[in-house]
Formats: C-alpha cells, structure tokens, sequence
C-alpha cells in the first residue's frame, strides 16, 4: 500500500485495496458551490461502500457541508461531540481547523492531507483483522514498525498530538500516547494495528508476547 501514496488515485486505490470493490454507486447529489473540490472527491470516493468508511468519528454527509460566515466550513465530527474540524476555505491548501469548545486550532495540514489521515485512521479503527494494545514496550513497537513507513502527517490533527500513523505492505499502525489506567512508561506506546487479512496480522505479531495481545 505504500506505493499508492505517489499516485493522483490514491484514496480510490486504496479503499480497493482495503475493503474490496465497490459495492454502491458513487454519484451524489447537489451539493454547495463552497465545497472544496477535495471534499467533493473523497465523498464520491468513499460513497462506493454500504459499509461506509467511517467507524469511530465520522463526516458530515456531503449535504449538509455549508461555507460559515467566518470562512470556516465544518466537516468532519469526533464521535461524542468534543471535536470539531474545519476547511479554512480563505487558505490555498484549505488549512484544517480543529476545535473544542470553539476554541479554533490549526492542525498544520491541508485538506487533502487530513482526509488521508483520517481516512487511514478510520480503516484501523474498523478493521476485521486488528489487534489493539494499549500499552506496549517500546522494544516491541519498534521490532514490528521496522516493516512499516512513518505517513509523516500528525501535528493536532487529532486530540492525542503524539498520535502517528505508518503504512506497511498490507497493514496500518497507529501508535500514540497509552490511555489513562495503563502502564505510561515513557518507553510504552499504544498500539493499534489493522491488516488487510487474518494471515498478515498474525505475521507482524509473531513476535510479541500474547498477554499484550490479549488486551482491549
């Protein structure tokens, strides 16, 4: 999946990848003029699976998208309502703004690279085949994540800023700071792993102590 970074069809190429044909028209419907032209893609894109592609947080649905006054358009939502993230749609790059009580931040990235990240992030989150540790040695985070690639998009562009995301050949990690209750050695990391299938998850934690994969 890694090589699928250098192409313009990246989201499309790797939807495919991950969850398999698509299974449902693309099309949608009139949406605002404001709508920025990624926006309006990843919708299209990701409307191809009855499953959807959002399992933790989630879009807003693409009829709803509306310019603020102040430039701002919401659009995507944390799933207990705490956060809120916005295109700045007066920046070039559609500079993403997080918010919690609307205390707007930025995440330093662009539209185009936050629906990357998230679209990576919500296909760990719901993956069939995944394994979530939340606190793991370091050692062992380090041992797998040899087979992986830094995606190299974080800053705040969720609520954890340690959060980071790497790709591998057929799976994605997500490594951040252990949750409240767990062991948090600074040398301990929260690990979530999903892969494509049964066989290659077993492959990447062949090596790790099956009490930490009982875990969560």
């Amino acid at each position: 999946m890694r090589n699928l970074f250098d192409r313009g069809e990246f989201l499309s190429a790797f939807l495919t990848r991950w969850y398999g044909e698509p299974d449902r028209d693309r099309r949608l419907g009139e949406l605002d003029p404001a709508v920025p032209d990624e926006l309006v893609s990843w919708h299209r894109d990701a409307a191809g699976w009855e499953q959807g592609i959002a399992f933790q947080d989630y879009p807003l649905p693409p009829e709803e998208l509306r310019r603020r006054p102040d430039g701002k358009m919401v659009f995507w939502i944390e799933n207990q309502g705490g956060y809120e993230w916005a295109a700045d749609l007066t920046s070039a790059s559609h500079e993403v703004l997080m918010a919690d009580d609307e205390d707007w931040r930025s995440t330093g990235l662009g539209l185009r690279d936050f629906l990357i990240y998230v679209t990576l992030r919500e296909a760990i989150m719901g993956g069939e085949h995944r394994v979530f540790v939340p606190s793991l040695p370091g050692a062992d985070a380090e041992a797998i994540l040899r087979d992986f690639t830094p995606l190299g998009l974080f800053s705040a562009a969720g609520p954890d800023p340690a959060s980071r995301l790497h790709v591998g050949a057929d799976a994605l990690v997500e490594i951040a700071t252990p949750p409240s209750g767990h062991p948090a050695d600074e040398r301990n990391v929260m690990f979530n792993i999903a892969a494509v299938d049964g066989p290659a998850l077993d492959r990447y934690l062949a090596g790790i102590d099956q009490k930490y994969r009982t875990w969560g």
